[in-house]
């Protein structure tokens, strides 16, 4: 009896060490799919993040060419060369080979009449400045829209913890216009205050809503009197319907590669930033001295 036990247990024993080498081996082999998983999921990633560089410079190419496009445009008073990359033929640029995949950017939009002008951190010291006015520099005759109506512009403006701190803050808007021909030349300046609401950043856009005519080209001027604005806005409105922003332009670009898509979008002044077309007109340099 003695023996048989011992045999018995002995028959036992390597049935365990089996099945104890069966699981390790299980283990081991899970953790080897896992860990294969795991290289291959990184090898991917690592080849996707090439993917999207690669896509991102050719939706910069895109850009490039657009601005190229825009500042031969503003040379020859002649935007049409610049709005032909807007859905033509000639916008879309590709590379194939058989070592190279398909790489290529494509213009979707290229417009100068943006909806609206915005911009961010503005300081007590550097007023923002948006205009609205033929890019081509043609004064003779203006009515930048054909509709019929009220004619507003609005500022929306915004400041971190404005309540109850910078609720009673100030923007100063300067407003500089003439009709056609230089004709009727105005300045004037609107202090509007913030009075934001409890627990709200966003100032009363209704104290800085006011009526402009069709006939006229502005400029406008913005510069916070106390602190920094966070976020300003500026769009102009027919009745309740917003127009588009003559002399602000936009290029989107796209750029794909591979699996790879990325999207530019690019906004700038259609006229060079020290355009001279408001300088032809003599103000009253007192008016102008002041957040100009």
């Amino acid at each position: 009896m003695g023996f048989f036990s011992k045999k018995k247990y002995s028959k036992n024993n390597q049935g365990v060490v089996l099945v104890m080498t069966l699981i390790i081996m299980t283990l081991i082999m899970i953790s080897v799919l896992a860990f294969s998983a795991i290289i291959t999921g990184e090898v991917k990633m690592t080849i996707n993040t090439g993917n999207v560089v690669i896509s991102y410079y050719a939706a910069e190419s895109g850009i490039e060419k657009g601005l190229h496009r825009i500042k031969y445009s503003r040379e020859n008073s002649d935007f049409s060369y610049f709005k032909d990359l807007d859905n033509t033929g000639a916008n879309e640029f590709t590379i194939n080979n058989s070592y190279i995949k398909s790489r290529k950017y494509e213009i979707e939009e290229a417009i100068t009449d943006v909806d609206d002008y915005m911009v961010y951190n503005l300081s007590t010291s550097s007023p923002a400045h948006v205009d609205i006015i033929d890019p081509t520099g043609a004064v003779a005759t203006i009515d930048w829209d054909a509709g019929f109506g009220v004619y507003q512009y609005k500022v929306d403006w915004m400041i971190n913890d404005c309540f109850p701190y910078h609720a009673s803050d100030k923007l100063e808007i300067s407003v500089t216009s003439f009709s056609g021909n230089f004709l009727n030349p105005s300045t004037k300046k609107e202090v509007a205050i913030c009075d934001c609401s409890f627990n709200d950043n966003d100032c009363d856009s209704d104290l800085t809503t006011f009526t402009i005519s069709d006939n006229k080209y502005y400029r406008f001027s913005f510069r916070p009197l106390d602190n920094e604005v966070d976020q300003l806005g500026f769009g102009v409105y027919r009745g309740n319907v917003q127009l588009g922003i003559w002399s602000e332009a936009s290029v989107d670009s796209y750029g794909t590669y591979a699996n790879s898509k990325y999207y530019i979008k690019a906004r700038m002044p259609s006229l060079s930033p020290l355009s001279d077309v408001f300088s032809y007109v003599l103000f009253s340099e007192e008016d102008l001295t002041k957040g100009i």
